[in-house]
């Protein structure tokens, strides 16, 4: 997306400078995590044209990077005993816990990592990076949204994880388990 905006222009007495910015672009990535801003300005005085400063300026606004939290599939409390929590698939500082047979996704208190072994939030150690945490543990069946791409689910069979594809028309819905098909014109939106 790109956003121009208007002239503006401020002025003196003679000696003093005026300031006029001729065009400001903004350009913002749906993909990317930083914000580019662009100014254009024309520093002028009353001494003649010799004096006059063209500066550009661009300054980069980097933000936090967009994090998509998978919805996860109901089904999952089906194939795990109710009282039992198991390792979130995809975040390492949160867990699910079946309530009414719903799952819930909760997080760890501040700063701690779900230990899979332990059951348990706990201060994060070297032998708990968060990439190796295995989210099928201890669970046959069961389905979740891939974190960050529509196309594709997360299968739980016999306690290891696997990453399955939908077709290319294809989109990962959580209501109903299974690949839809998407609606024209839309990233990873589905058919209602």
């Amino acid at each position: 997306m790109e956003v121009l905006a208007r002239e503006s222009t401020r002025t003196g007495r003679e000696g003093e400078q005026i300031l006029q910015i001729s065009s400001v672009k903004l350009n913002i990535s749906e993909n990317s995590s930083s914000v580019q801003l662009e100014t254009t300005r024309e520093e002028k005085d009353f001494y003649g044209p010799d004096s006059r400063n063209e500066v550009k300026v661009t300054a980069t606004i980097t933000t936090a990077p967009r994090v998509q939290t998978p919805v996860l599939n109901a089904n999952i409390c089906s194939v795990i005993h109710p009282d039992t929590v198991v390792a979130h698939p995809f975040l390492c500082t949160h867990y699910i816990h079946c309530d009414r047979n719903q799952p819930r996704t909760r997080p760890c208190p501040g700063g701690l990592v779900f230990d899979p072994d332990g059951k348990a939030c706990v201060t994060p150690r070297n032998d708990l990076p968060c990439r190796e945490i295995k989210p099928c543990d201890n669970i046959n069946g069961g389905h979740f949204a891939h974190p960050t791409n529509c196309h594709l689910f997360v299968q739980c069979n016999q306690g290891e994880s696997q990453i399955l594809s939908c077709k290319d028309t294809m989109v990962w819905d959580e209501t109903v388990s299974t690949c839809v098909r998407r609606k024209r014109g839309t990233e990873c939106e589905i058919d209602e």
